[in-house]
């Protein structure tokens, strides 16, 4: 994958990472998350679960920020991020599943599974930009010394019978032998 489509591809991959970060976001910071605090394994999926949202979200925003201005380190983020709040969250919906069979609980699992599914396609973008030039690197390139030329000019008038080209190429050739000497002939032999 060349330079440009690596960027291209990196952009693209920034409205997979937006949904899911605004959403986790919203809900995990304007949801309420009730614990009994008896210090079970289900308050402990709960306390979980709401941080999972409240900073997986931003990290997935972020994510999606850095792929939007074509950074491949977007990819990075949302590869992580997907793979450790899809873990969480389709581990810990598949227990809530088991437990109490809540219609949030298929979502979180489904959303988890969702996730996983953006870490193999986070995981397919970056082997294949292995090896790519990164977008926005700036090439380091030795400045050639300015060399001044006497260039050749389009000559007034009408166009010359045989062609500009034909024309720019006599001038040129007339400039070179006037600047070394040799215009007229035999060259001082």
């Amino acid at each position: 994958m060349d330079g440009e489509a690596s960027a291209k591809a990196v952009r693209g991959n920034a409205g997979v990472a937006v949904l899911p970060g605004a959403l986790m976001t919203f809900y995990g910071w304007y949801s309420s998350f009730i614990v009994a605090g008896d210090g079970s394994l289900h308050d402990f999926s709960m306390v979980v679960v709401q941080n999972v949202l409240r900073f997986g979200g931003p990290l997935l925003l972020l994510a999606a920020g850095l792929c939007a201005i074509g950074r491949r380190e977007g990819l990075w983020v949302d590869f992580g991020a997907s793979a450790l709040c899809g873990g969480l969250l389709l581990l810990i919906g598949v227990y809530w599943i088991a437990v109490d069979r809540d219609l949030n609980d298929f979502l979180y699992a489904i959303f988890g599974a969702v996730m996983l599914g953006s870490v193999r396609h986070s995981w397919r973008l970056l082997g294949a930009m292995r090896g790519a030039p990164v977008p926005h690197e700036e090439e380091r390139i030795a400045a050639a010394p300015v060399v001044a030329r006497d260039l050749p000019t389009i000559p007034e008038g009408p166009p010359p019978a045989d062609g500009y080209l034909a024309a720019l190429g006599r001038s040129a050739k007339e400039r070179r032998e006037a600047r070394e000497g040799r215009k007229g002939g035999d060259g001082g032999v």
